[in-house]
């Protein structure tokens, strides 16, 4: 029996099984547009339905024979609208198809819709490994550059370097390795910059707080054994109290330190004997003071004479004359 026939034999079988139980995998792989989405207008057909070969969608199948009008013609019509379609088989999505194929255009724009670049399969490997695995340099070049992480290893062991190395690719090996490299130096870069940006903010907020203790300590005053405060330190409280005050008691005699609390004061006890004294007007007689029994009284003229110390009774409409903020604080005391 010729083993080519029945190779050709068992190939026709399986594209007549194909074609026959999945015609919308099958118009995908052959980039039919038309009738992709005449199938899928038809309704019977699930974009999330695997395949009985590889556990494939129809998106996977797009992405691995690089069809990228399908391929996002078939995730705008998706549930979520996201590429991210892991096989429940081998938990492959697109991008590891993409990769693997050698598909540039396809991989960046699943990696562009939101596919995270170091997404493993149940192998361990990420699209990196894909792309090594292939040789694929573009799609190597691309998956670095998004920030795919160059030294996860597999479940094997191995990173993807060490996976284009034993597949015989050393060029992809060889650059994967020096990409590795200026990842690694950058990330520890990165760690002592932070580490020395955290020391300088310790530092920053131990040196503040110290100089807020000194500041305290100095507004405080110094404490001696004894209980007693220096005087020529006063807290900032306390200083306040004794600027709104505006006098302080020296000797027993109350002193104003800006010279002008003895005016107010003598100003307020001037006012009330003033209401003191309208309070007599009710009376129409000034409060007791020495009388003259021997001087005449004069109604039309009530105030005294000159060098008289003698009371009179003053007129209903008569006012007394309140000083003026021009009188001197010593004669208002």
């Amino acid at each position: 029996m010729d083993e080519s026939k029945d190779n050709s034999w068992l190939s026709k079988q399986n594209e007549a099984l194909l074609e026959s139980q999945y015609p919308l995998h099958t118009a995908i792989r052959d980039g039919d547009m038309e009738r992709t989405v005449s199938l899928l207008k038809t309704g019977r057909f699930d974009l999330y339905e695997e395949d009985g070969f590889y556990g494939w969608t129809p998106v996977h199948w797009a992405a691995h024979f690089g069809k990228l009008d399908i391929l996002r013609k078939l995730v705008s019509m998706s549930k979520d609208g996201s590429p991210v379609v892991q096989s429940n088989r081998s938990q492959v999505t697109p991008a590891h198809l993409a990769a693997m194929s050698g598909h540039p255009h396809c991989l960046q724009w699943v990696l562009q819709a939101g596919t995270e670049p170091s997404i493993q399969d149940y192998c361990g490997e990420t699209p990196l490994h894909k792309a090594a695995r292939s040789g694929s340099m573009e799609c190597v070049s691309l998956l670095v550059a998004q920030g795919a992480a160059i030294g996860l290893r597999n479940h094997s062991g191995h990173t993807a370097a060490q996976v284009a190395s034993i597949g015989g690719y050393s060029e992809c090996a060889i650059s994967l390795e020096k990409s590795l490299q200026f990842q690694q130096q950058s990330m520890a870069a990165n760690i002592v910059q932070t580490h020395t940006c955290n020391n300088n903010n310790t530092e920053m907020l131990s040196h503040h707080m110290n100089d807020a203790n000194s500041e305290k300590e100095h507004l405080c005053g110094d404490q001696h054994p004894n209980g007693d405060t220096d005087m020529d330190t006063h807290s900032e409280e306390s200083m306040h109290k004794t600027h709104m005050t505006g006098y302080q008691v020296t000797n027993g005699v109350n002193m104003d330190q800006n010279g002008f609390c003895g005016m107010k004061r003598g100003r307020d006890e001037l006012e009330e004997e003033v209401f003191k004294r309208r309070r007599c007007d009710e009376a129409r007689v000034i409060p007791p003071c020495s009388m003259d029994p021997d001087e005449p009284f004069h109604p039309t003229n009530p105030m005294p004479s000159s060098g008289s110390s003698s009371c009179h009774v003053i007129s209903q409409n008569q006012d007394i004359p309140i000083p003026t903020q021009a009188s001197h604080p010593s004669k208002l005391l």
